[in-house]
């Protein structure tokens, strides 16, 4: 592999796949370097899952229901080619009492449960996106690293990434590595530890897959919990997958990430308040399984962005970028490389 490139992209998630696409369409020469899930026992992700909800309204924020749209028509359009990356399923919103929204993006629901149901909802398959990025990439002439960056010199206005792999030279470099990327003593961006909680049905129905988020929890310590219901089935049994927010989040040292990945996740303090909250919710459901994640958040709650010297770092709001991850991504590419 030639190891001279017009840019080079450290972190292959969805935020790093979708540039190194889109870059790489634009006819810029890119390589992406990205270590697997627990690699060298280091590197985790929250991508490293099967399902994240789509959704276009936040909470009446305009700068991600309009991003989290324009994504939305472009997975529709993927979703062609790949049925299974991406699917359009109800996402349906329990508001507390007295709240309401006049938004393009929600309209009202009249079930039992929810009050609210997005204009524009689905799920989106982060492995299968990614390898489908990654691929895409790659037939327009980008290379792909499968490993991790041990260090990184600018010298003569070149980045030079070190690793296993030997060196790679680039003028810009990328970073979107996420969690993997959060400095010290940062002031500006946090790593918050999350724990996914998955269930089985204990019945044998066929159930219809649909979202939800739900802010009536009767609890001091969770501001909401949020899921999506029956997304496969398993050995007979429909399974659901359900996170909760926290009312005060637990944050993560830099260093403690890995810990949290192999094990410090089942020590979370109110993991079986969450439990149980979803439980008397869906009673018919049995949990199956936990999984840690955990995101970075921002103080003002977009995506951190700085530029120096071609060193473009972008980092912030996993969860929320991962349903605008494409038009946020054309945005950053309009701004800097057009």
């Amino acid at each position: 592999m030639n190891n001279k490139f017009d840019i080079t992209i450290i972190g292959n998630g969805l935020l790093g796949s979708t540039l190194a696409f889109y870059l790489s369409k634009q006819g810029y020469k890119v390589c992406i370097i990205g270590a697997n899930y627990s690699h060298k026992n280091k590197y985790f992700s929250s991508h490293q899952d099967e399902t994240r909800i789509v959704r276009t309204f936040h909470h009446n924020n305009e700068y991600w229901q309009d991003l989290a749209k324009e994504s939305f028509d472009i997975l529709k359009n993927i979703s062609l080619e790949n049925p299974n990356l991406f699917k359009e399923v109800p996402v349906k919103y329990l508001f507390k009492d007295g709240i309401s929204y006049d938004n393009p993006y929600l309209i009202k629901n009249d079930s039992y449960r929810y009050n609210y149901m997005d204009t524009f909802g689905g799920i989106l398959n982060p492995i299968l996106y990614i390898n489908y990025m990654n691929d895409h990439a790659i037939n327009l002439g980008a290379s792909l690293v499968v490993d991790d960056v041990v260090s990184i010199n600018y010298k003569n206005e070149t980045y030079i990434s070190n690793g296993d792999f030997g060196e790679i030279k680039s003028e810009w470099l990328i970073d979107s590595r996420g969690i993997h990327g959060v400095t010290e003593n940062n002031n500006n961006e946090f790593i918050i530890g999350k724990v996914a909680m998955f269930f089985k049905l204990t019945d044998t129905k066929n159930h219809s897959s649909f979202a939800f988020i739900d802010e009536i929890t009767e609890s001091k310590l969770i501001n909401d919990f949020y899921g999506i219901c029956y997304y496969k089935n398993q050995f007979g049994k429909s399974i659901s997958k359900i996170s909760f927010t926290e009312t005060t989040p637990i944050v993560l040292e830099p260093n403690a990430v890995s810990n949290w990945f192999n094990g410090a996740f089942h020590e979370h303090p109110i993991l079986n308040d969450a439990v149980t909250l979803v439980l008397s919710k869906f009673p018919n459901f049995k949990l199956a399984d936990l999984k840690p994640c955990a995101f970075v958040k921002t103080t003002d709650g977009k995506p951190s962005v700085t530029v120096e010297n071609k060193l473009l770092r972008i980092n912030g709001c996993n969860g929320m970028l991962a349903k605008a991850v494409i038009a946020f991504s054309k945005n950053i590419i309009n701004r800097y490389f057009s």
